[in-house]
């Protein structure tokens, strides 16, 4: 449920190395998770030489998202994609979710092009076939300061804009 996209080709922290001018080049640089004791995990991107599967057990998630932290031209001195501007989304579950687990998929890309990042929460209880199967939540898109206190009270967020 709610799957989110994005690209990382190197950043930072990439022990990849590309042969490319620009110090870092991705639109999500990191996966937030505001789990439902109200504990904040971070879990950095990266662009594996193969596919990374991992879990999170995710109980009755309140929140998670792929985060753009880095704001600054500086950090990817690009004139033609201005990734200091792209947006990062926040997941809010309506109501509660249940028991679930957290996915984070990473691909191995070798250029900037293809989303290679894929996020998603699955229930541990699985709709039955032919059943109705209500969920629901919101998505809201950030930039700026703002960013870092999605996880936080992402509700006061939505009603200010980027």
């Amino acid at each position: 449920m709610a799957p989110l996209t994005s690209m990382f080709w190197f950043g930072k922290n990439t022990e990849r190395d590309f042969d490319d001018y620009r110090p870092e080049v991705h639109d999500s640089d990191g996966l937030l998770m505001r789990m439902e004791n109200g504990e904040i995990l971070w879990r950095p991107l990266d662009n594996p030489t193969a596919l990374r599967h991992q879990i999170f057990s995710a109980p009755n998630i309140r929140g998670f998202g792929l985060q753009q932290r880095e704001r600054s031209f500086r950090a990817y001195e690009d004139t033609f994609n201005f990734y200091q501007q792209v947006p990062s989304v926040w997941v809010e579950p309506n109501g509660n979710w249940g028991d679930g687990d957290l996915h984070l998929v990473e691909l191995s890309t070798r250029y900037e092009g293809l989303d290679n990042i894929v996020a998603f929460w699955d229930p541990k209880t699985k709709p039955a076939p032919l059943q109705p199967y209500r969920f629901g939540y919101r998505l809201y898109w950030q930039s700026g300061s703002s960013d870092a206190k999605l996880s936080e009270k992402p509700r006061r967020l939505h009603a200010r804009g980027a």
